[in-house]
């Protein structure tokens, strides 16, 4: 923790300016290490995200995440499910419902 104070205060005062670092979250780790992940009250998710999965529930799907910015030659990153990764939504059925779109994907 002092470390990272000092190194705050060294980058305030030299008037540097800060900078965003993509850091890959538990769905990415899952997607690309073949594991399991069980995503809980799913459908207390906001529509918008849970669609940005639709993808990976086609044959061959993958996830864009055009968020962590361009790579080379300005493609967006893309991420494959490795064998054995498997999504599991679990939802609370007193707390609403999951898109129509996303209830098909079963």
């Amino acid at each position: 923790l002092r470390s990272r104070n000092a190194a705050m205060a060294s980058l305030r005062e030299s008037g540097g300016k800060g900078r965003f670092t993509w850091v890959d979250g538990p769905l990415v780790r899952a997607m690309e290490g073949g594991h399991w992940l069980v995503l809980d009250n799913a459908n207390l998710a906001n529509p918008s995200v849970l669609d940005r999965l639709n993808p990976l529930f086609e044959r061959g799907g993958r996830l864009l995440l055009p968020e962590c910015g361009l790579k080379a030659g300005g493609v967006v990153r893309e991420v494959a499910p490795r064998p054995g990764f498997r999504l599991f939504l679990c939802v609370s059925p007193s707390a609403g419902e999951l898109s129509r779109a996303m209830r098909n994907r079963g």
